[in-house]
């Protein structure tokens, strides 16, 4: 039951990322992205590593769009590709 709670707050918490993103209050954006990469610690370990690899792989996605400033792109990513994992 714990992991269903922790895993419907990270589903929100990416839905408001993604959210900001696309009306683009960056900072914002940002800054629920930090609380994202904290909070997902825990849910990491219930995963398999192919998971596991895959949303390495979107995070490096995510990283390459921050430094080119595509909000949107990081939005998408954060939203289609990492949430369905997570749900």
């Amino acid at each position: 039951m714990e992991k269903l709670g922790a895993s419907n707050q990270l589903c929100d918490l990416i839905d408001k990322i993604a959210y900001s993103f696309r009306i683009g209050y960056e900072a914002q954006g940002n800054d629920l992205l930090g609380e994202f990469t904290h909070s997902i610690d825990s849910l990491l370990s219930t995963l398999s590593t192919e998971k596991l690899t895959y949303i390495n792989a979107c995070l490096t996605l995510m990283l390459n769009a921050q430094t080119r400033r595509d909000s949107i792109f990081i939005a998408d990513i954060i939203e289609y590709e990492i949430k369905p994992i997570i749900k």
